[in-house]
């Protein structure tokens, strides 16, 4: 799957891209192609063991510790995960950002693991339909509970509200710039 879905699907469903964290677990793929998953994508490689398309997210491996989940990341990818703990985006606490970023790195390989399963009709029905979802503020806003113009996301704690996300809007500019090269191929 090209970087730029992995990124709309970053803001749709977490309102902020971790784009550094899809590089790093796809930076062996320029010399090696698809055959790059032998690196970053244990959890790709885990699918029908641990988890399957009706149960991506088993309770059991997102009710971790910290310490746990760190432990289940392959070791490559464990000082972009601190990184982004520590540096990155500022949420209100490194523990839920941490699990977040190991959600991101589960949907990475879930997504990797439905594109291999696509044929070339379904794959580019799946572009159109994500091109679809990022080139629409209004319906990120309404559907997604992400607010492109605000650099907001809705989040669900005591209700819901609408909390920060600094980095929306760059990380916005930067994929609409990739989706415009894109649709001109």
């Amino acid at each position: 799957m090209e970087r730029w879905m992995h990124d709309s699907f970053d803001i749709i469903c977490f309102g902020r891209s971790y784009w550094r964290l899809h590089q790093k677990i796809d930076e062996k793929a320029k010399e090696l192609g698809i055959y790059h998953r032998i690196y970053g994508h244990a959890w790709y490689w885990k699918f029908k063991e641990r988890w399957d398309f009706p149960n991506p997210f088993p309770i059991k491996e997102l009710n971790k510790k910290i310490t746990e989940i760190l432990e289940s990341v392959p070791e490559e990818l464990k000082n972009i995960f601190q990184r982004l703990a520590t540096t990155e985006v500022k949420l209100p606490s490194q523990k839920g950002l941490v699990r977040e970023a190991f959600q991101v790195y589960i949907c990475h390989c879930f997504w990797d693991r439905m594109w291999d399963e696509y044929s070339i009709e379904e794959r580019q029905q799946l572009k159109k339909f994500v091109i679809a979802w990022i080139l629409s503020p209004k319906l990120l806003y309404e559907k997604a509970g992400v607010d492109i113009m605000e650099g907001k996301v809705k989040v669900k704690k005591n209700g819901e509200e609408w909390e920060d996300s600094p980095q929306l809007k760059q990380d916005y500019a930067n994929l609409l710039k990739i989706i415009q090269s894109v649709l001109e191929k």
